[in-house]
């Protein structure tokens, strides 16, 4: 169950809660055009997440 809950955990903050914090951050940055830097800055925020998640849970970490 344990496992689960860190498979799911992982896959809404990766996949959901980090490209939405980067679009709100993003829109709050004096930027002329937000849309082309959301999808870039996203990815890179998301990998980013992954790769701190890897490393605090380790083996625990399931692979997406």
């Amino acid at each position: 169950m344990r496992s689960a809950g860190i498979l799911i955990g992982t896959f809404l903050l990766v996949y959901f809660v980090t490209p939405y914090l980067v679009e709100w951050l993003l829109a709050l940055l004096p930027v002329e055009q937000p849309d082309r830097l959301t999808s870039g800055v996203a990815i890179l925020a998301t990998l980013a997440v992954y790769a701190l998640l890897r490393r605090t849970l380790g083996d625990r970490m399931p692979r997406i």
